[in-house]
């Protein structure tokens, strides 16, 4: 009776050290088996938000050892050539609860977008051969040196008038002045011609015109920077240049009409005593109800394309005495 009672005094006593164990575990650890013990980079990522082309950004990457095992970092391996980590003598050995801090440098590359990559540390478990790995990742824009304000020149003319506007060059790097080597616009009829530097040395470029021909309008001018690597500039010029005639609306988006069916309005553009009459109409799909002639301009009753999506980026083709004319669908 005594040996049984001894039995069950000593069973419970192990089994409440066994649960005093697991307890403790858990609140130091954070897990329940210390076999999930790794390192860890803490934080897992950093975001270095906007950096210009060419430019650098320097951050740190905190490798730290939260478990109860030692382990040697044998290798660290940036994810590519734009970071490079300072000179680290290894393999490096870390004890539960020692950090290890790594400097980084970014180098911000083109292609000017959104960019992310990551820096592997590769190690071991004391005593174990198995190797591990664990990550830091780094996100940064990376953006052109240049900014052009406004981001794109708008055009909105009449055909064989002029227009001028004027763009102006900054750069992101606060009192450095911008220098421009050559500027070539990609358009016959648009010309650009370099202007004085602003008070903060942005540099302002006058974009001309002396008559263009009615149509739409998708160029640019290229602007070709004094700087490292000679970056290139892209200044987009959109726009519309009207002609004899007109159509109101200029676009027909499905999506914005609330009453059908659509009445459409061709008319001159200019006063003249020209007569505007319809000659041919080309419509992708059926959805002309009628035309007509009121007051001297051609009037067009729409309906609304079915089943949607069947007209989506086509166009009806007007063909009129005073010329043609495209009134773009988007459904």
């Amino acid at each position: 009776m005594f040996n049984k009672t001894l039995i069950n005094i000593v069973s419970w006593g192990l089994f409440g050290l066994g649960v005093l164990f697991l307890f403790s575990s858990v609140q130091k650890y954070g897990h329940f088996s210390p076999l999930e013990d790794s390192l860890v980079c803490v934080p897992a990522s950093v975001s270095l938000g906007i950096i210009a082309s060419g430019k650098q950004a320097q951050t740190e990457m905190i490798i730290s050892n939260q478990g109860s095992r030692s382990y040697e970092i044998t290798k660290i391996t940036p994810g590519c050539h734009c970071t490079s980590i300072d000179a680290l003598k290894l393999p490096h050995t870390l004890k539960p609860g020692q950090d290890l801090i790594v400097p980084i440098v970014f180098s911000a590359m083109p292609p000017f977008r959104d960019q992310e990559t990551s820096i592997f540390v590769d190690y071991v478990e004391i005593g174990n051969e198995q190797l591990k790995r664990t990550s830091f990742s780094i996100q940064a824009q990376v953006a052109s040196q240049f900014v052009v304000v406004p981001e794109v020149c708008e055009i909105q003319i009449v055909k064989d008038s002029e227009f001028e506007t004027t763009i102006t060059i900054q750069n992101r790097e606060q009192g450095v002045p911008v220098k421009v080597k050559s500027i070539v616009a990609f358009s016959p009829n648009i010309h650009a011609e370099l202007l004085k530097t602003d008070a903060s040395g942005g540099q302002q470029i006058r974009l001309y015109s002396l008559g263009m021909e009615a149509g739409e309008v998708r160029s640019y001018a290229t602007v070709e920077m004094e700087s490292s690597g000679s970056e290139l500039v892209h200044i987009l010029i959109n726009g519309v240049v009207k002609g004899d005639i007109v159509a109101e609306p200029g676009v027909i988006d499905t999506q914005e009409v609330s009453n059908w069916p659509l009445t459409v309005v061709i008319k001159k553009s200019t006063v003249s005593s020209s007569i505007l009459e319809l000659q041919d109409i080309d419509s992708p799909i059926d959805i002309i109800q009628s035309i007509e002639s009121v007051d001297g301009n051609i009037v067009l009753e729409i309906a609304q394309p079915h089943p949607p999506g069947t007209a989506n980026r086509k166009s009806i083709r007007v063909m009129t005495s005073l010329g043609d004319l495209q009134i773009p669908i988007l459904d």
